[in-house]
C-alpha cells in the first residue's frame, strides 16, 4: 500500500519487494526492512522506497 500510495508500479513494487526479501520467504520482516532503508541511501539496492 506504501508503495502505490506514493505512485509505484506494481511491476516496480514487486521488484522492491524481490529485492528487499533478503531470505526469500515471500514475507518483509522488519529487520529486512531497516536494512532496506541504509542500502538504499547508499546506492546498494534500486528501489523505489521514496517514490519516482
Amino acid at each position: 500500500m506504501w508503495l502505490d500510495a506514493i505512485g509505484v508500479s506494481n511491476t516496480e513494487a514487486a521488484e522492491a519487494f524481490r529485492q528487499i526479501d533478503a531470505n526469500g520467504d515471500g514475507q518483509l520482516s522488519v529487520s529486512e526492512l531497516v536494512q532496506a532503508v541504509p542500502a538504499y541511501h547508499l546506492g546498494e539496492i534500486d528501489v523505489p522506497l521514496l517514490g519516482r
